[in-house]
């Protein structure tokens, strides 16, 4: 099978768009884990003690599982009044630069993920119940994997990284 740019481009976007979808129902089901676990708190039902560490968990996979649908989205923080005073020119080189800098980054971020993740594998980490160590990691590498490839993306494209600024502040 010949795979075009195209299609490998648009298979890229579908694994953006469904890792925004599961940090989204992550983020719902923080949302009633954390209402689950106040109601019966006050209750005094008891506590559940797996929905801290559920929520702990659940937090860092929505911060890099959605990161990379964020970038692509324009989401991601950057400063305009520096950026607006800039001539186009000087501007373009600057943005390529940081689609550059940040893209070796997220790819030497991913690389090491990885290694902490696969020396993980085997630990046990306890708190309220045990949990594989992995588990804390995994979403790491996915993430600055897919951060490097977006900007690598935005590298390439006719698209701005900044978006289209309208005024400063």
């Amino acid at each position: 099978m010949k795979w075009s740019i195209n299609a490998i481009l648009r298979v890229h976007s579908f694994v953006i768009m469904s890792l925004a979808v599961t940090a989204g129902v992550l983020m719902a089901g923080m949302f009633i884990i954390i209402v689950y676990d106040v109601t019966i708190r006050n209750l005094g039902w008891g506590v559940p003690v797996w929905a801290v560490n559920g929520t702990e968990y659940a937090l860092v996979y929505v911060t890099f599982l959605a990161s990379p649908w964020l970038l692509r989205q324009g989401g991601h923080v950057y400063i305009q009044t520096v950026t607006s005073i800039m001539s186009p020119t000087v501007k373009l080189w600057a943005e390529k630069l940081v689609c550059v800098v940040c893209a070796a980054l997220c790819l030497l971020l991913a690389v090491r993920a990885v290694g902490v993740t696969i020396g993980s594998f085997g630990e046990v980490e306890i708190t309220q119940f045990e949990t594989p160590r992995w588990l804390r990691y995994w979403s790491l590498p996915v993430g600055f994997f897919f951060l490097s490839i977006e900007f690598v993306r935005f590298l390439f494209s006719r698209e701005s990284l900044y978006g289209t600024e309208q005024g400063g502040l």
